[in-house]
């Protein structure tokens, strides 16, 4: 068997990841993404060879890419960053996962109510938790904190919440005030998070 090509697999997988978000796990097969990827038929099921494969190489990707961007706001100087700092990386993590990483987001969601039925996908999502949190809790640590494992569950789904509540729903619809904007509320909601965090 020849050498996979871990680039072209990769854009594959970003496929799959938008072909999941626009038509949800029905319509994810792997003649929808060869499509979209604009492959030849059966290019994607010489990488993802099977219907479990694919979710897998979904989750992996979507797990991947979100714990490299939180490895982007946390690195360098652990310990340095202040608590508005953080606010501005989390805030601004949340603001990606609905406008630039929208896709990969309603990719994840969907893997997520999956997970309620499914148990294929569930230790895939499992693993993606496992990529996940190690990176947001070294996040909490260079602002200085020293999250439990509790604590750093307890952020994660807060952003999940937050991220789903505001793709589904306008601020209006939440009975919020005129004023109030997304950013806002986003960092209402992680201020309130990261001082149960601090103690």
């Amino acid at each position: 068997m020849p050498p996979v090509n871990s680039e072209r697999r990769s854009a594959l997988a970003d496929t799959a990841i938008t072909v999941l978000a626009e038509r949800g796990l029905k319509g994810l097969t792997h003649r929808a993404v060869d499509t979209a990827a604009g492959e030849p038929a059966g290019t994607t099921s010489r990488y993802f060879r099977t219907r479990e494969a694919l979710l897998q190489g979904v989750a992996e990707q979507c797990a991947g890419r979100l714990a490299g961007q939180l490895e982007n706001a946390a690195i360098d100087n652990i310990g340095t960053l202040s608590m508005e700092e953080l606010l501005d990386r989390l805030t601004l993590l949340v603001d990606q996962g609905m406008t630039a990483n929208r896709a990969r987001t309603l990719a994840m969601m969907e893997l997520f109510l999956e997970g309620t039925r499914s148990a294929e996908v569930r230790p895939l999502l499992a693993a993606a938790l496992d990529t996940v949190l190690p990176v947001l809790r070294a996040l909490l640590e260079a602002a200085g904190l020293r999250p439990t494992n509790r604590d750093v569950v307890s952020l994660y789904s807060t952003i999940n919440g937050v991220v789903l509540t505001l793709l589904t729903h306008s601020t209006e619809a939440l009975g919020l005030s005129p004023e109030t904007t997304t950013d806002q509320f986003v960092r209402e909601a992680l201020r309130a998070e990261l001082a149960a965090v601090a103690g």
